[in-house]
């Protein structure tokens, strides 16, 4: 994609500008841009998808009108600053940026998908050790290409990672995203934000001391981030912030093995040598962390250029010890005394990380899969509404949504749905729950990242009615729908891509 130069625009030349304390609404413009609609919201700004007249969509970040002239609108600056140095396939991609009004925009490469903290919470079967692998992969190779072009990132973690699907439901590509505390490494606008080390969980030791960032530091979050999307928990989590931060400077990390039985014990001292304390204790780039990662989890890569990224160990003045004392991914023990300025930088700490909700569960599985099928209607309603949902499986044309009961899909939500697709014009739909597999089920040959998969495929009078089903925690989730045999390129297998990208949109969970 091609960056465009950003621009001042002239307020008056635009009725569609935004007041000084009003949000976008859609038809809103942004320099070319038009709002479709809102994807998400951030502490400083908001998030819209758009188009410009040439078809190109983008993801338009506007800044808030009360966060002009603070650190945020230097954060934002410097994002559109580095943003337009670096164009790697990993790396989300700055379109254009500007001024309209009151507010200031950038516009982003769109990704239709979901961040990485999403996949975790909504569908953490989907994340494998091997589909762990591939996501540090391709992160370690966007952050060592930042690297190679002095950009530092400091603020790796699940939540600026985004994740693409194919249709069969399993990973197509990761990008880092966010760049907004990012910092070039000659440090020249380091004074700029002192106190705005990271996200907690996920920001290296020597951040916490306010000692300066370097490649090892994002190669410090990115095995946090690893740890995190393995087990659900970030390497050192504990019940308050100060106990976070002192695990984090005193103690080994708990072996990720441990906490997720299907993560390979491997794994647990790749993990610790990149979690080191002092950063030329870590690996000497964060693609070397990544191939290791990838070999514990019985990925083969492609060989690995040479570097070293690791700075000089004089750099921190033996501030932070190393841990050479014990051998190379072993359980570390050391010590380090966090000084008056670590403690002032730690209590300054933007607490990003996402929560983990633990809701309260009905007593029984008979009682759960009513509950979860008696939100699908609701949960469908939010997916058809996702922008980022519709354009892949067309579920835009979701009509008559409305609790029901079906014969084979079980108790739980109706609807008909035009699926842009020959043959398959007003097609009735069900999804529910049932308790055990509906008749005449068989297994799919294929793996699926979330979980075995059944279809069944019955004929009857003038249409072919086709099963879908995954076995959940309180039962199966069952997707019915039908196809016209005389259409033309019609196929059950639509049915088998639309349930895994609602369960990908957390449709269905008993979780959610």
């Amino acid at each position: 994609m091609t960056a465009h130069k950003g621009r001042d625009e002239d307020p008056s030349a635009d009725a569609h500008h935004a007041g000084p304390e009003t949000s976008p609404t859609g038809g809103a413009r942004f320099g070319e841009w038009t709002v479709v609609g809102l994807i998400g919201r951030g502490g400083v700004g908001d998030v819209y998808s758009a188009t410009r007249p040439d078809g190109t969509v983008a993801a338009v970040k506007v800044i808030r009108v009360r966060n002009t002239g603070t650190s945020a609108q230097r954060g934002f600056d410097r994002e559109c600053l580095l943003l337009s140095r670096l164009h790697h396939r990993n790396i989300v991609e700055i379109l254009d940026h500007g001024r309209t009004g009151a507010n200031r925009w950038l516009a982003m490469q769109y990704v239709p998908g979901l961040t990485a903290a999403e996949v975790r919470t909504r569908r953490p079967a989907a994340l494998t050790p091997v589909t762990v692998s591939h996501i540090v992969t391709a992160i370690a190779d966007a952050l060592d290409y930042a690297h190679q072009n002095g950009v530092i990132h400091r603020d790796v973690k699940p939540s600026n990672i985004l994740l693409t699907f194919g249709p069969d439901g399993s990973l197509s590509d990761a990008f880092l995203s966010d760049f907004g505390i990012a910092i070039t490494n000659d440090h020249d606008d380091r004074a700029d934000d002192e106190s705005v080390p990271g996200s907690a969980g996920f920001t290296a030791p020597e951040r916490l001391q306010n000692l300066p960032p370097t490649p090892a530091s994002d190669q410090y979050s990115l095995a946090c981030t690893a740890f995190t999307l393995l087990t659900g928990r970030t390497p050192f989590a504990a019940e308050s912030l100060a106990g976070q931060v002192y695990a984090q400077l005193h103690n080994p990390p708990p072996p990720a093995s441990s906490l997720n039985g299907a993560v390979p014990s491997g794994i647990d001292a790749v993990l610790d040598h990149a979690l080191s304390r002092h950063p030329t204790d870590r690996y000497p780039s964060c693609r070397e962390f990544a191939a290791r990662l990838a070999a514990a989890s019985g990925v083969t890569l492609r060989t690995v250029a040479p570097a070293d990224n690791r700075p000089d160990h004089g750099l921190y003045q033996d501030t932070l010890p190393p841990d050479a004392t014990t051998p190379p991914g072993s359980r570390r023990r050391g010590k380090v005394a966090v000084g008056v300025v670590g403690v002032a930088v730690v209590a300054g700490l933007a607490l990003s990380a996402a929560l983990f909700a633990v809701r309260d569960a009905p007593s029984n599985k008979d009682d759960r899969r009513a509950a979860a099928g008696a939100r699908l209607c609701d949960e469908i309603q939010r997916a058809a509404s996702d922008p980022q949902f519709s354009q892949s499986q067309n579920l835009e044309n979701v009509r008559d949504l409305a609790p029901g009961s079906d014969d084979l899909a079980g108790a739980g939500c109706r609807f008909h749905l035009d699926a842009s697709m020959g043959g398959m014009t007003d097609v009735p739909v069900s999804l529910g729950y049932t308790a055990t597999l509906p008749a005449d089920s068989a297994p799919l040959a294929e793996p699926a990242v979330h979980g075995q998969y059944y279809w069944s495929a019955r004929t009857s009078e003038d249409r072919i009615d086709c099963v879908y089903s995954v076995n959940t925690e309180v039962g199966y989730l069952n997707l019915r729908g039908s196809i016209d045999p005389t259409g033309p390129g019609t196929t059950c297998e639509y049915y088998k891509y639309t349930l895994a990208e609602l369960q990908l949109r957390g449709v269905g969970s008993p979780a959610t």
